[in-house]
């Protein structure tokens, strides 16, 4: 039997502050790789029989550069060593 209250017994197990930033934060990489991934599908059927360079023209545009680099940054997650490497997944 133990005399020991239930907030003791949970005391210095650990903070819980940071839970909901995580959470806000993989809505918010969700909701942009949902948004970013429709927006490549519809990009890319919609040039069907488009040659090589008209494909290599597009994704050199800014837009579509930057938008390929925002996609791939979401896409990305830290990995065991810290916040310096990443790792695509």
């Amino acid at each position: 039997m133990s005399l020991r209250s239930p907030l003791r017994r949970v005391t210095y197990l650990g903070s819980a502050k940071g839970g909901s930033g995580h959470w806000y934060a993989q809505r918010v990489t969700a909701l942009a790789l949902v948004l970013l991934g429709l927006w490549l599908f519809v990009s890319l059927a919609t040039m069907g029989g488009a040659s090589h360079e008209h494909v290599v023209a597009w994704l050199s545009s800014p837009v579509a550069a930057a938008l390929g680099a925002v996609q791939a940054k979401a896409r990305a997650r830290p990995t065991a060593g810290g916040p310096i490497a990443w790792r695509l997944t």
